[in-house]
C-alpha cells in the first residue's frame, strides 16, 4: 500500500522530532470541534519561532463537508490571529487519485447562487439571439448600458456585465466577442461607457491587448504572459490622469464541435480573478480565491468555467510571488503585513 501523505509532528508535548537540522516541538493542542488547532516551537541554528496550525477534520477522503458552516467556522478562526503572526500561509491537503481540495473548493462555489439573478433584458423576444451562449445571460442589475439614439425602436442590448475590479474607480466590463450582427452596439458600447481598453483572449485598435494563446479546454503552460498584460494594463493606466475612465472590456470565445461561443465567462472571468487578486496582494499582503471567484459570480454567470480555470488562478498568484519584478510598483511589505489563501 502507498503511503499517501506523512505526520510531520508528534501529539508528544514531551518529546520533540528533529527533520535535520530542525526540531519540531509540541508546544500546545486545542480540540475545537470540526478542527484542531497546533502551537508549535521551530527550532534552526539557535533561532526558534512559534509557528500555528489548524487542521479541519470535518472533511472525509474522497467526500465534502456535510455543511458548510463548519468550513466557515474553521476559516475565521483561522483568520483571527493573523495579526500576530508574520510571513505567509501555508495550505495543504491530503492528496489522492481522485479530488483534492481545490476540486471541493471549486465544488463550493455551487453552494452559494447570486441573491440577485434576474436576467430580464437578456431573455426579452428582440434580445435573446444575441446571446451566443444562454447559459451566460448578463444579472439586469449590472447589465452594460448603452444610449438609445432617436432610431432606435427599444434600448439596445449587448451581452457584457459591469464587474468590480480591487479599485473602485477601475471598472472591469466582461462581454462576449461581438458577432456581425452585433458589432455595431459593441462600438456604442465602447464609447457610451468610455471604455479606454480593451483585452482580448481570443482569436480575432481605444487601446487593445490581444492574446491568442489562450486554448477554452486547458491553460496556457505557464501563466506569465498573462501576468505581462496585466503589467501592461497597469502601466497604461498610470499614463492616464486620475479623472480619466479606467473601464477596461475584457472577452474571449472558445470552440465546440458545432459552433463557436464568445460567452465572455471562462477566460475572461479567469482574467478578471488573477487581476484582482494580484492587485489585493499587491496591496494588502493576502488572497481569497474562492471568494474571488465568489464575488465574481454574483457579477456574471459562470465567470472561472471550470475547475482548470479555477486552478490557473491558484497557479498564477504562485507565479506572481515568484516573478514580481513585473511589477515596477510591487513592494514587498516587512513586517506584520499577511497573506491568507
Amino acid at each position: 500500500m502507498k503511503v499517501k501523505c506523512a505526520q510531520y509532528w508528534s501529539e508528544d508535548g514531551d518529546q520533540s522530532i528533529t527533520y535535520g537540522d530542525i526540531t519540531v516541538n509540541l508546544i500546545k493542542i486545542s480540540k475545537c470541534g470540526d478542527f484542531v488547532r497546533r502551537r508549535f516551537e521551530i527550532s534552526k541554528n539557535n533561532v526558534t519561532r512559534e509557528v500555528l496550525q489548524f487542521q479541519f477534520i470535518a472533511w472525509p477522503y474522497r467526500g465534502i463537508p456535510v455543511a458548510t458552516s463548519s468550513l466557515f467556522r474553521f476559516h475565521k478562526a483561522v483568520a483571527h490571529p493573523q495579526s500576530e503572526s508574520v510571513g505567509p500561509i501555508v495550505v495543504h491537503c491530503r492528496k489522492n487519485g481522485q479530488s483534492n481540495e481545490i476540486d471541493h473548493e471549486f465544488e463550493m462555489l455551487n453552494y452559494f447562487p447570486p441573491l440577485d439573478t434576474v436576467q430580464a433584458a437578456g431573455w426579452k423576444t428582440e434580445n435573446k439571439h444575441l446571446n451566443c451562449d444562454r447559459t451566460v445571460i448578463p444579472y439586469d442589475h449590472n447589465a452594460v448600458s448603452i444610449k438609445m439614439n432617436p432610431a432606435d425602436k427599444c434600448v439596445p442590448y449587448y451581452n457584457a456585465s459591469n464587474i468590480t475590479s480591487y479599485y473602485p474607480t477601475d471598472i472591469f466590463i466582461a462581454a462576449q466577442t461581438p458577432t456581425s450582427e452585433s458589432t455595431q452596439v459593441f462600438w456604442r458600447m465602447i464609447l457610451d461607457n468610455k471604455v479606454s481598453m480593451i483585452v482580448s483572449l481570443c482569436e480575432l485598435a481605444v487601446s487593445q491587448i490581444y492574446y491568442d494563446q489562450w486554448p477554452e479546454q486547458v491553460n496556457p503552460a505557464n501563466s506569465s504572459n498573462i501576468l505581462e498584460i496585466i503589467a501592461s494594463i497597469e502601466r497604461h493606466n498610470r499614463t492616464l490622469a486620475s479623472s480619466e475612465n479606467k473601464t477596461m472590456l475584457v472577452h474571449c470565445s472558445y470552440l465546440t464541435i458545432l459552433r463557436l461561443f464568445s460567452d465572455g465567462s471562462g477566460r475572461t472571468g479567469t482574467f478578471c480573478a488573477i487581476s484582482n487578486l494580484i492587485e489585493r496582494l499587491k496591496n494588502e499582503n493576502r488572497v481569497d480565491i474562492l471568494r474571488t471567484v465568489k464575488d465574481l459570480r454574483d457579477q456574471r454567470p459562470m465567470m472561472v468555467r471550470n475547475k482548470g480555470q479555477y486552478e490557473f488562478c491558484y497557479q498564477a498568484v504562485s507565479d506572481f510571488l515568484q516573478s514580481f519584478h513585473l511589477y515596477e510598483n510591487f513592494q514587498e511589505k516587512e513586517g506584520s503585513d499577511n497573506m491568507d489563501q
